[in-house]
């Protein structure tokens, strides 16, 4: 009876710390199906200036060993970062596409959180070619979460 779960959202793991001896500890003492990677862009670029720490290899690496370990990869990704150029939202996308064909994305906007490096900026419109994709790979039931404007979603009354 395991009633333990890790790496499943909202606690994502960060990729470079799933490694074979990880999962092969959660398979073991975990009841999990699928694990969570905190990949955050699809843009190696955007990850360096988020200042994130890690690459999309390890991204890739973490994917591969949950596959290899028989869980579902769930892969978590923001759109709209304040800097974000037009072509790394499309690497994003691209990216999206090619984990949607072994597990599953999740997306969410960007929107600045408290006492982090991005705190009071504002998300970037998303160019059209992104949100038909995202929105495709939601119909396809491979992509979950919300990538709508966040002040809609969290900050703004329900309108009338």
């Amino acid at each position: 009876d395991k009633d333990i779960f890790l790496g499943t959202f909202p606690g994502e793991i960060r990729p470079e710390f799933v490694s074979e001896e990880a999962v092969d500890l959660i398979a073991r003492y975990c009841s999990n199906t699928k694990v969570h990677i905190g990949a955050q862009s699809g843009a190696d670029s955007t990850l360096k200036k988020i200042r994130r720490g890690h690459t999309l290899s390890d991204v890739w690496n973490a994917v591969d060993h949950c596959v290899d370990a028989g869980f579902i990869p769930v892969v978590d990704i923001i759109v709209g970062f304040p800097d974000e150029t037009d072509d790394e939202l499309l690497k994003t996308v691209s990216f999206c596409r090619e984990v949607s064909g072994i597990g599953y994305v999740h997306a969410h906007r960007f929107f600045s959180l408290p006492g982090t490096p991005l705190e009071g900026r504002g998300s970037r419109d998303l160019i059209p070619e992104v949100e038909s994709a995202l929105g495709s790979l939601a119909l396809s039931g491979r992509l979950t979460g919300s990538w709508n404007n966040p002040e809609i979603r969290f900050f703004s009354k329900v309108p009338k």
